[in-house]
């Protein structure tokens, strides 16, 4: 397992790898092997080595996945923060991570102004200096790879480059994923359903991303047509934007094979559409992969599924409803989701940056080999149908 760029870019040297929507922009896969190389004469010059997390809080650039392979050439982590979150929230990741090094926006500067200076650094300051040779690590695949937080920052989830890297290689699998696809980046790259689920699989096949700063329906839909998306990735918020927008009439969606939601539509949304292409719902969790569950587009064409259905295991996951002792329940049983495969986390980070255990029993947990998802579920026929969360549940008196 190498994750390299730099085999990727002798292979595909010329090809695009990246359209940068925002500049207007086209980065090849050497344009982008070579940022990933400064990049990491930077970060070494500040003292990054092996094992150190590197975090970034940035909306989405060409910038923050140099840095991705540029960290993962040193050895250490790449840490992606939310944007979204506020000077207050952004606090507990940002301790639980403890960073060697916080590369950030211009624009995100409030977000890390209670870090010491010395650890901050704006892209536009990184970029003024020429870094020095570094040398190379032979990272190890269980080493840290990614630390991803969960949506309101509370926990911070390990991925090692195992992980990472067999995320890729199952949804390549899943989706067919080729040098020949395309998708727009609909997601934030500090989501793991944004970073995982088809930005990384691309690069890694040797595919385009069309990275777009901010989600914007009708950069969104121009993005669709001037490079022939062929996969749609988002959620219900940024789908009906889209589906409300002026562009979505006029776009071309002759090139799309599927659009990807991460949860139920609204009927009227997922109608509108179901007439560009087949919606597939995806199911999966930082914990977890985020590669879980899916319905292939051919079963997902010309049908209107149960909503709750969220389809089958990807490649190299496995699955199971689980009762409260964690063993398998019977077809058409409720019990909880849980995973275990190549592509799961190890744990959650302990809050005082460091394994061990933290205060709320959670906190720097190692994941069990069967993970579990907080998630009700029962199968039938193959397919699993998502229920909600247990703790809803049990406020409901259920």
């Amino acid at each position: 397992m190498t994750l390299s760029l730099e085999r990727r870019a002798a292979l595909w040297g010329d090809r695009t790898a990246i359209v940068d929507a925002s500049a207007d922009r086209r980065v090849s896969y050497a344009d982008l092997e070579s940022e990933a190389d400064a990049m990491a004469r930077r970060l070494s010059a500040l003292g990054v080595g092996s094992g150190d997390p590197v975090a970034v809080v940035s909306r989405n650039r060409v910038e923050t996945l140099a840095l991705l392979f540029a960290v993962r050439r040193l050895g250490a982590v790449f840490a992606p923060i939310s944007h979204r979150l506020t000077p207050a929230t952004v606090e507990g990741p940002l301790e639980t991570i403890d960073p060697a090094a916080v590369v950030h926006e211009t624009a995100q500067r409030d977000l890390v102004r209670e870090l010491p200076s010395d650890r901050t650094h704006a892209f536009e300051d990184l970029g003024r200096h020429e870094g020095a040779d570094y040398e190379r690590a032979d990272p190890d695949p269980d080493e840290s790879l990614c630390y991803l937080h969960t949506d309101g920052g509370e926990r911070v989830v390990d991925l090692p480059a195992r992980a990472v890297e067999w995320n890729c290689i199952t949804a390549v699998a899943a989706w067919g994923l080729g040098r020949g696809d395309c998708a727009p980046a609909l997601l934030p790259f500090s989501d793991a359903d944004g970073l995982l689920c088809l930005v990384a699989p691309l690069l890694y096949v040797g595919g385009r991303v069309v990275v777009l700063r901010a989600f914007d329906p009708e950069d969104a839909m121009r993005a669709v047509d001037a490079e022939g998306a062929t996969a749609l990735l988002a959620g219900p918020t940024e789908y009906r934007e889209v589906v409300e927008s002026e562009a979505f009439e006029t776009t071309d969606f002759g090139s799309v094979e599927w659009v990807g939601t991460r949860s139920a539509l609204p009927a009227d949304a997922r109608e509108e559409l179901a007439r560009c292409a087949p919606v597939v719902r995806t199911y999966g969790r930082v914990e977890t992969g985020p590669n879980n569950l899916y319905r292939p587009p051919q079963s997902a064409s010309g049908e209107s599924p149960d909503a709750d259905c969220v389809g089958r295991p990807f490649p190299d996951c496995e699955v199971r409803v689980a009762d409260e002792d964690g063993n398998p329940v019977a077809e058409g049983t409720v019990g909880e989701l849980r995973f275990r495969g190549p592509v799961t986390a190890r744990g959650y980070l302990a809050s005082d940056g460091r394994d061990g255990e933290g205060g709320d029993g959670r906190d720097g947990e190692t994941f069990p080999d069967w993970v579990p998802t907080g998630d009700l579920a029962h199968r039938e026929g193959g397919d699993y149908y998502l229920l909600g969360s247990a703790d809803e549940e049990r406020l409901d008196g259920k």
